[in-house]
């Protein structure tokens, strides 16, 4: 596998978000052993609901960086993406 770089993380991060994620997964992502599986669902329900990187921080008490390397490596932008698609498909349903 090839070295990551700015452009293979998410279009929701900016490119200081970006590098701060880069950092994180080049330093091992230390602290990453103590998020729970629980941990992960509840931060992807509050990205899911319309929630910031930086509000599911707070709300979380949580590490943004930690919060943003979850949501690359999860696909969450995508899984965003992939519902409001079904959300509009629905509505032309109708």
């Amino acid at each position: 596998m090839g070295s990551l770089e700015l452009t293979d993380l998410p279009q929701d991060m900016t490119k200081e978000e970006k590098e701060v994620v880069l950092n994180l997964i080049s330093n091992g992502c230390p602290g990453l052993h103590r998020v729970s599986n629980s941990d992960v669902f509840r931060y992807f329900e509050l990205y899911m609901s319309g929630k910031t990187y930086a509000e599911i921080a707070v709300i979380a008490k949580a590490p943004k960086d930690m919060i943003m390397y979850l949501s690359y490596r999860s696909r969450w932008m995508e899984h965003r993406f992939k519902h409001y698609e079904n959300i509009s498909l629905n509505l032309l349903d109708k």
